[in-house]
């Protein structure tokens, strides 16, 4: 079993990866809003896939270790407007058909 994490509270951002032969395979990234923390949980099937993660903001990487495009990490609700914005990629290599299943916990009260 494997499992690694970054945890930065003053940033807002905790993540935590776990591997092969973990009864949980994937990664969990939290942040933190004004309401309380959200958790988006990301389950990878097959489970032997090694994820690689990045987290991004206005072209500069929050968390990973990819290059980073300097257009990731914005949003343009209308041309010639770019408002800095999180782009959270996952990327995973197999031989088999990769499975990525999402979930979403937003915080309950506010």
């Amino acid at each position: 079993s494997r499992e690694s994490g970054v945890e930065s509270r003053e940033s807002g951002v905790e993540s935590r990866e776990s591997g092969v032969g973990s009864r949980e395979s994937g990664l969990e990234l939290r942040l933190k809003s004004p309401y309380g923390w959200l958790a988006l949980h990301v389950d990878l099937r097959p489970s032997t896939c090694q994820p690689s993660t990045t987290l991004v903001r206005a072209g500069e990487l929050i968390y990973g270790e990819s290059l980073v495009s300097p257009i990731m990490g914005w949003v343009s609700p209308t041309y010639g407007v770019k408002i800095p914005a999180l782009s959270f990629a996952v990327e995973a290599t197999s031989a088999e058909t990769v499975k990525f299943i999402s979930e979403f916990t937003f915080p309950t009260e506010h």
